[in-house]
């Protein structure tokens, strides 16, 4: 064991000596040392010019930005986008159909009680509910206006996208039935 120490030592000294002899750096290294040193002293490519560039000037520069809403100008609304009688009751509670997209809302038939006209529409969930004439369906406050044989006519008030409300008539009509064999 007196033998195997005296012995590592002298490897590791041998292999630390080796490592800090000053060689030439490899050869790619040079070369590329070379090339770098030829690139820095030549003067540089010339910019690419562009010839005969018309010359022009924006001329909406006055007109309303088309990321600003439509009434930023400063100017009074227009009849079209005040909020007024269209603008629908928020403070109302909302009624179950209310919940579900007027897509997803099917005309079952319609009945008679007591000289007052009703309907049946299936929900999304395929629950059935008696709808009448002033009811509310659908996701756009959509007031049934008339309940007809085979269908139902309603006034649903949508926001117009400049701060405004616009009431649309819409009607769910009766989608018919596959027989069943």
């Amino acid at each position: 064991m007196n033998r195997i120490f005296p012995t590592l030592a002298a490897v590791a000294l041998c292999l630390g000596l080796n490592a800090c002899r000053r060689d030439a750096p490899p050869l790619e290294i040079t070369a590329f040392s070379e090339e770098a040193g030829r690139l820095q002293e030549s003067d540089p490519p010339p910019l690419l010019g562009f010839a005969n560039t018309p010359s022009s000037s924006y001329q909406a520069a006055r007109r309303r930005s088309p990321f600003a809403p439509p009434n930023s100008s400063g100017g009074q609304p227009t009849a079209a986008l005040a909020v007024g009688a269209a603008a629908p009751n928020h403070q109302r509670p909302r009624q179950p159909l209310e919940s579900f997209p007027l897509s997803d809302l099917v005309w079952v038939g319609a009945l008679s009680r007591g000289g007052e006209r009703r309907a049946l529409v299936q929900d999304g969930d395929g629950k059935v509910h008696q709808v009448r004439v002033g009811d509310y369906l659908g996701g756009h406050h959509g007031r049934i206006q008339r309940i007809a044989d085979a269908s139902i006519e309603l006034v649903e008030v949508v926001a117009d996208g400049g701060g405004g409300w616009v009431r649309r008539q819409r009607t769910l009509a009766a989608t018919p039935l596959e027989a069943t064999p």
